[in-house]
């Protein structure tokens, strides 16, 4: 506050001063992230394969047009052979892959930003999808970030994210997470009461040493009580929700009070659930927010309102390859329960903080095929090197977050297809159709990305394809069994404006190593 706007290069050095030295340290010291800062801070380039290295500074892609879809099944192949060939996946290599369509990222960030009129800002939510390769790429694209952590808020800052683009979201914000945020102009949704109160100490503090408040927007988040979802898990709008003030009559009169007792309370929040939420749900939030919006305006003036963050959360579709529903359809939901929102004389800006449905399709995981064991003539135990490290709700959840997976040769990359009754395992593509649990590997028996699954029967050196997967995977991996973390790869058609056209050469390239012993001691390091 009162401080001129600064470069991201900038707040990065004002982080590293040493009175600021036990709030960013440890967050440095993470491993990948600290990998990371060194290639921005220096630029360097070290080639490690045969193919291009990026250092996650924009998405590559050529293609202009908006299509909010995955990534194509045909490329899947390519992509796989590729990689087989040039000794990026394999059991001596790497055995495990997360992958992403580079043309689909971009696109799909096309889509979200032609569906909604021009006063939309749409932040991305970090935790779905940490890569920096891809929040830098949003960046230059002019999207903003939501975090929903200091260790979120440090990446949205590095990859050059501006301090106003960034909003922090957090029902747990300590006094020195809300001082930085003000310091730093970021804006910031207060989850409850007491966290008002917190906020306006730091604001008197500022003001007293300023002569004026934090240049941060600041909100609170509403639950609008629209319900649960089919997932609890993930439904944030329900009387017992951990998330925002419950909207009652009691709580707004005290929401409309403390419009008046602060004057830096300028905005308002709410996000009803994710996954298993209906449309309808997440309009009935926005449409709750504008109402109350209105009634804040009517009481304390026109202006006073200045934006309105509607939370994000749009369902993915695992069951196909198909988008539903897309940032169109939910725009056109919105559009018909909340007019008003699509109206840039309103004086609103509107936010909101998509996530899972950005990047979930684009990305898959490719795991070589480790072990076979067979149980009898019709089921086999199949083994491959990722479980619930990178797949945690699938295997803890699995009836609420299903795997949809496909089986490939190894060397070719090619679908395998499964045919019933055919005599031995089968050659080529044709294998004999079987029963089988996919298995990760490890330490407890829970570890199936997919149980008495129908498939052809694989052999050691093939490879398991799980779609859907470029989201709220390596953000949840875990350190059970001190395992390594996988590398992230690329793909995109280079020169070419529409990636439908399936024109020219596929490109793979590194976006992320894989993580190194060292950085896997560093984290257990007393």
């Amino acid at each position: 506050a009162g401080v001129p706007a600064m470069s991201a290069s900038a707040h990065l050095r004002e982080l590293m001063k040493p009175e600021n030295a036990g709030t960013v340290v440890g967050f440095l010291a993470g491993g990948a992230l600290t990998v990371y800062a060194i290639n921005w801070w220096t630029g360097r380039t070290r080639k490690k394969t045969p193919v291009a290295e990026s250092e996650g500074r924009s998405l590559r892609s050529d293609s202009s047009i908006d299509c909010h879809r995955g990534k194509r099944m045909a490329d899947v192949d390519q992509v796989l052979r590729s990689a087989h060939k040039s000794g990026l996946l394999g059991l001596e290599t790497q055995a495990v892959a997360l992958f992403y369509d580079l043309d689909a990222l971009k696109e799909t960030l096309l889509a979200l930003r032609v569906a909604f009129p021009p006063h939309f800002l749409h932040c991305i939510a970090v935790k779905a999808n940490p890569l920096p390769f891809f929040l830098r790429g949003a960046v230059e694209m002019g999207f903003g970030l939501e975090t929903a952590s200091m260790g979120e808020v440090m990446m949205a800052l590095q990859v050059g994210c501006k301090p106003d683009h960034i909003v922090f979201d957090s029902p747990a914000k300590g006094r020195r997470d809300i001082a930085f945020a003000l310091k730093h102009g970021l804006q910031i949704n207060a989850d409850n009461f007491d966290e008002l109160v917190r906020i306006d100490e730091e604001q008197q503090r500022i003001k007293g040493a300023r002569g004026r408040f934090s240049d941060s927007a600041i909100g609170v988040r509403l639950n609008p009580l629209v319900g649960v979802g089919k997932i609890k898990a993930l439904s944030v709008s329900g009387a017992d929700s951990k998330f925002g003030i419950p909207f009652t009559a009691a709580n707004r009169t005290k929401l409309l009070a403390a419009f008046g007792t602060y004057p830096w309370l300028t905005a308002l929040h709410c996000h009803v659930g994710s996954q298993g939420c209906s449309l309808e749900q997440h309009a009935e939030g926005a449409r709750t927010l504008h109402e109350f919006a209105c009634h804040i305006r009517t009481e304390y003036g026109q202006m006073r309102i200045k934006s309105l963050d509607i939370g994000g959360g749009l369902p993915v579709n695992f069951a196909d390859d198909s988008v539903a529903p897309s940032f169109a359809e939910y725009s056109a939901v919105l559009r018909t329960r909340v007019p008003a929102l699509f109206e840039a004389n309103k004086m609103y800006r509107v936010i909101t903080e998509y996530g899972r449905s950005l990047s979930a399709k684009p990305g898959w995981v490719a795991a070589v095929v480790e072990y076979v064991k067979h149980v009898d003539d019709e089921k086999d135990i199949v083994t491959v090197q990722c479980g619930s490290d990178l797949f945690m709700r699938s295997c803890y959840c699995p009836g609420d977050f299903p795997t949809r997976i496909t089986a490939h040769d190894g060397p070719t990359g090619e679908a395998l297809v499964g045919v019933k009754g055919l005599e031995g395992a089968g050659e080529g593509r044709e294998r004999r159709e079987i029963v089988a649990d996919v298995v990760g590997p490890l330490c407890f028996q829970g570890d199936k990305l997919k149980s008495a699954n129908s498939m052809p029967q694989v052999r050691e050196g093939d490879v398991i394809v799980v779609h859907d997967a470029g989201a709220n995977t390596l953000s949840l991996w875990n350190r059970h069994c001190s395992r390594l973390a996988p590398p992230v790869y690329g793909y995109y058609r280079p020169g070419s404006s529409s990636s439908q056209e399936v024109l020219g050469k596929l490109e793979v390239l590194v976006l992320k190593p894989a993580e190194k012993v060292k950085d896997m001691l560093r984290f257990w390091a007393p």
